[in-house]
This record gives structure tokens, sequence and C-alpha cells, in this order.
């Protein structure tokens, strides 16, 4: 079996067989740094923690203290939204994520009827569940006859769709957690009982691949960290925004008017 050296930020080089997971190393380290990874980040770009190294690398492991494990906990949340959602609507078809998750997360479902504010509701509810779950995530590798296969016994036509973007020759992995599975490069977290709060924002409409003849969908929003206090500090954050808006607050001080039969880029402005 070959060897390669894995360079630790702190300079110390760790010897270790070639296929090594990141995690694994992050046990080698020691079991704090093991129970509180998120990721890994080599040679400067995120990875899962279940992907194997191959080579010599450079690697450090993402917890809560880095800014990148927000986005780790929102991408993994992201997920479980898509189950809590396939829960409750079975017969939803889902389609793609978010590509960044700085803030916060999303998905699209083709459903029958646009979701309800009580349909938010309880979709959150569910999700709360699922974290309460404490499932691991699982990285896979599959073919892509395994993938189409899954993803035709399941009837999502529109996942079908997405797995014929991905170029002949590029691995393809599916992340599963509980008997919710899709494609996904990750990376995400070790287990939904490290996602510690989260909150559905808002739900619209959208098409499928932004295409006006293609099929409506429905937008879900959230977020998530990873305790209760960092989304509470979070969503008063965005109210406090809210709050300073300044066509709102010059509305309210009688600085100027929104005219509706004015162009949506213009106002009527008076002098105080």
């Amino acid at each position: 079996m070959s060897v390669i050296s894995v360079r630790l930020p702190d300079g110390k080089c760790l010897e270790l067989p070639s296929g090594t997971t990141v995690l694994a190393v992050a046990e080698k380290i020691g079991p704090g740094l093991a129970k509180a990874a998120l990721a890994g980040r080599v040679d400067g770009k995120l990875v899962d923690l279940r992907k194997p190294l191959l080579e010599d690398t450079a690697l450090e492991i993402v917890t809560t203290k880095d800014p990148a494990g927000g986005e780790v906990t929102r991408h993994s949340a992201e997920h479980v939204m898509a189950d809590a959602v396939k829960r409750l609507f079975p017969k939803a078809q889902v389609d793609a994520g978010r590509s960044d998750h700085s803030e916060k997360f999303q998905y699209d479902f083709l459903v029958e009827n646009a979701f309800t504010p009580e349909d938010i509701a309880k979709i959150e509810q569910e999700m709360n569940a699922i974290l309460a779950e404490k499932v691991a995530f699982e990285r896979q590798v599959v073919t892509r006859a395994e993938a189409e296969q899954l993803f035709r016994s399941l009837g999502e036509e529109l996942k079908l769709s997405r797995l014929a973007d991905i170029p002949d020759g590029a691995e393809i992995t599916l992340f599963r957690h509980g008997p919710f599975a899709d494609l996904c490069r990750g990376p995400h977290v070790q287990s939904t009982s490290q996602i510690g709060a989260i909150k559905l924002l808002e739900s619209s409409g959208t098409y499928f691949r932004g295409d006006e003849k293609g099929p409506n969908l429905q937008r879900i929003y959230g977020t998530a960290f990873a305790s209760k206090k960092e989304l509470a500090e979070h969503l008063e954050r965005i109210e406090e925004a809210k709050r300073r808006d300044h066509r709102r607050v010059g509305a309210e001080l009688g600085l100027f008017h929104l005219d509706q039969l004015a162009p949506a880029r213009r106002s009527t402005c008076r002098r105080a």
C-alpha cells in the first residue's frame, strides 16, 4: 500500500496510507477535533470528511470556528429540507439546491400545488424532527447507470435531467442520510445532530432551469447555524436591516414618496 504525506496547519506532517479519509486524519489528531469536524480543506478547497486522500496534500480540519463551517451546515440543512418535503409530499420531485451557502440555502420542487404558509411551517417542524434523529450523512461514489436506476425508481425525472449534465468520466457522488439521497459533491456534516438550528424564510415560484416554457417549480429558502443563539442573532440582523431600509424610513419621515404611476426606478422627491 502506498503512503502519502499530509501536512497540517502547524507544519507537522503525517505519513498515512493512501485512501485515508479526512475524518480519519482528524481522529488521528485527536478525538475532540474529530467530534467537532464538519469538513476538510485540501490545498485551500473544501472537501467532505469522508473523501479519501490519494496523494500528498496540505489539510485543514474545518469546525464551527471556521467561517466555512457555516456554509457546510447550511448545505447539509438543505438536504434535510428536501428530505422533509419528500416525507410530507411523497410525489414531490426534487430539483437542484443552491451553490452559495454563505447565508442561506434553497431547493426547488415540482409539486402539484404551491406551498402555503401552513406547509412551510409543517416542513420546518419535520426538519427539526429529522435533526433530532441524529442521522449520519454518507458519501457514495456511484456509476452513471447506478444513479440512473436509483432516480428512475424514485420517479425523479428532474434529477435524471441534472444527471445528464455531468460530463462523461466525471466522478458521480450521492449523499445519503436516512432514506434520502441526492446527487451532490458535498461537503456535508457528519450527522444531522451537528445542525444546531434551522429556519425556513420564504417560498416562491420559479421555472425549471429558469426556462419559462419549462415546469413551474416551488422554491423554498432557509438558513441554518450551529446553535440557536447564532440563528437568533442572524435573524435579528435581518430585522435591523429592514428597520434601516432607506425606502421605508424615507417614506415614514416624509422625505419622499413612491408614485404608483411612475416608472419603477423613479421616485418623486420633495425638499424638507
